[in-house]
């Protein structure tokens, strides 16, 4: 029986090297964590198929059809290009995402040539490259909601600070490579998420995990509650 990379191996035969050059495969025990995670506002999607996303950037490759995928939920975000689109957007469950997990044994990294945010976002493609990787079902692994947003104007730059919450449904999942969310319900408070501004946004931004319960998650997660609320922005101190 042939070995993933084998079976890379003879796949990429068929592909130019204008993009094989660029793409270089990497074994789940590599990826950090293990586990590469999708968000959706879709609650309902039984299977991936590997395509190009109508979200590209104007320089991103548009020849290899891949599901876009993550180790951490922070690079899903980052990488992830209706944010705000979705947070207010106004439906009844706007800023509300499900998160998505696979079962897959070979990931690729794409090159600044195929992927030029790469090394900002940690975007890590599943693609087809065997008969049984024309598809790849998820499993669901949890619920993540944007609850509030407060953002502040420094110069000609708008600093963020994002609130989240999270149901973990699995033994544990990355919020970054610093915060570890084990099995249950999480408040999260990202600090410094600048717009535009995806370089150093992994490493510029910072969180505060916070533990939570049930009912605390329900609070929030239903606009109840929101920390958010009663913190005064920096900004206004600074006659901004």
């Amino acid at each position: 029986m042939s070995t993933p990379m084998q079976e890379w191996k003879e796949y990429s035969k068929f592909l130019s090297e204008k993009i094989t050059n660029h793409l270089t495969p990497v074994l789940r025990k590599d990826v950090f964590g293990r586990s590469l995670y999708h968000v959706s506002t879709n609650p309902k999607i039984p299977v991936f198929i590997p395509q190009v996303s109508a979200r590209t950037l104007d320089d991103e490759d548009v020849r290899v059809p891949r599901i876009c995928t993550a180790p951490t939920l922070l690079a899903c975000f980052v990488g992830y290009g209706a944010l705000w689109a979705d947070f207010y957007s106004g439906k009844k469950d706007s800023g509300k995402w499900t998160i998505y997990d696979f079962d897959f044994e070979l990931a690729f990294l794409a090159g600044k040539k195929l992927l030029p945010d790469q090394r900002s976002t940690d975007e890590h493609w599943l693609i087809t490259y065997s008969r049984k990787t024309g598809e790849y079902r998820p499993t669901k692994v949890g619920l993540i909601k944007a609850v509030a947003c407060k953002s502040r104007k420094v110069g000609e730059t708008m600093v963020n600070d994002i609130e989240f919450v999270v149901d973990v449904r699995k033994d544990s999942i990355y919020w970054s490579a610093d915060h570890e969310l084990k099995r249950g319900y999480w408040h999260i408070v990202v600090s410094n998420w600048i717009d535009g501004n995806t370089k150093d946004r992994l490493k510029s931004t910072q969180h505060t995990v916070t533990a939570i319960d049930r009912k605390q998650y329900d609070q929030l997660a239903g606009e109840k509650l929101s920390m958010l609320a009663f913190e005064k922005p920096l900004s206004a101190d600074w006659g901004l």
